[in-house]
């Protein structure tokens, strides 16, 4: 059965925002633990475009170096680092949301590159 990317995405969005545990949101929506597994690790691995099309396999970017070097003294690390399963959890949900906003930025910019080469060929053939 092919599901919904509306679909896809809200149960996502249980998981990762609503602290829903994985199982109980596929007996919540009577699909299989699996399923939400999969989606999830699409979605990790890929953001959006993941949910998009679970099932395509990716091939992995690749690494690129950064420009800018960080400097020691510009990280800062905090003296006490928090290690209970809540805190991890709400950084597992801070990551996801960073990276799902993360991809609609680049979906964005690519609509808006699209729009200006439209709008540059329409004025080329008038």
């Amino acid at each position: 059965m092919s599901y919904s990317y509306q679909f896809r995405l809200e149960i996502i969005k249980l998981v990762t925002e609503q602290d829903y545990g994985i199982r109980e949101v596929a007996k919540l929506h009577k699909i299989s633990h699996a399923l939400v597994i999969y989606w999830l690790k699409a979605f990790r691995e890929r953001g959006l475009d993941g949910v998009k099309s679970p099932y395509t396999n990716l091939q992995t970017p690749k690494i690129v170096k950064p420009k800018m070097k960080m400097k020691k003294k510009d990280i800062e690390i905090p003296e006490t680092t928090d290690f209970s399963p809540k805190a991890f959890k709400k950084l597992q949900r801070e990551l996801a949301l960073a990276r799902a906003e993360i991809a609609y930025l680049k979906e964005l910019e690519a609509l808006d590159c699209q729009k200006q080469r439209q709008k540059k060929e329409k004025s080329l053939k008038d």
